[in-house]
């Protein structure tokens, strides 16, 4: 529940009220307006499901590791197509040539309208837009030939795209594990329990009316309430002058 929140930073510094608000955050996400409580509950315990890679019934951070190797699996099978897709004669070898070629192909009806265009003396720079972008895309993967034999192999085509940090980054499933695991960073991990219950205590406090749906309006006057905490001013004493 939210008082577990409280407990967690008494017993842990580092859980500040930053993290508090995080935590917050983190279940107003999934709380669509007008969805009941129930419905609520049972699309966090979904959303637990997929979180927890290892699927022993808690979110730790085994299963962050075990979620960013997937994802980093998944980045290379997806640069690796992305490049092996230009070996023309199935060598496990690409070149400059067959990237040409092949971008020729697949791009064969726009310059057939650019030739198009040029016989009926069109201005439509199209060829050269075509052009620049088969250059650009020779760029990209030769450059990954990390010994400047004029071919790229399979494990250097597995860095294409890369961005250094191993997969999806703050979009995937290993950095909602770690979203997750604020809820109860005091212990390291988190059940389901303690998901929904926290939830459950966030969405009561939401429901002023208490008739178990959230609505447009009472979700704006609590994000008005959360904003506001902290930024009370003192009241004015008897002898101050207001301007």
């Amino acid at each position: 529940a939210l008082a577990s929140l409280t407990a967690a930073m008494v017993a842990n510094p580092a859980f500040s009220q930053q993290s508090a608000q995080t935590v917050q955050q983190l279940l107003l996400q999934r709380l669509p307006v007008g969805t009941p409580l129930e419905r609520y509950l049972e699309s966090l315990r979904s959303d637990f499901l997929v979180v927890d890679a290892d699927s022993d019934g808690e979110i730790a951070q085994r299963d962050v590791d075990l979620h960013t190797a997937m994802e980093s699996v998944q980045a290379r099978t997806q640069a690796i197509h992305a490049v092996m897709r230009y070996d023309l004669d199935g060598d496990g070898f690409v070149t400059e040539d067959e990237i040409r070629r092949a971008m020729n192909y697949d791009l064969r009806t726009q310059f057939g309208l650019a030739a198009n265009n040029k016989a009926n003396k069109q201005q439509v720079p199209l060829a050269d837009a075509l052009g620049k972008q088969i250059d650009l895309m020779v760029r990209n993967i030769m450059a990954l030939d990390a010994d400047k034999g004029g071919k790229v192999n399979l494990a250097e085509a597995a860095k294409f795209g890369a961005t250094g940090n191993g997969g999806r980054g703050a979009s995937g499933l290993a950095a909602r594990a770690r979203q997750l695991l604020t809820i109860e960073s005091a212990k390291g991990a988190l059940v389901l329990a303690e998901y929904q219950a926290a939830a459950e205590a966030l969405f009561r406090q939401i429901d002023t009316d208490k008739d178990g749906v959230v609505s447009q309006q009472e979700l704006m006057d609590f994000r008005t309430r959360a904003e506001r905490v902290g930024c009370e001013m003192p009241a004015a004493s008897d002898k101050a002058k207001v301007v």
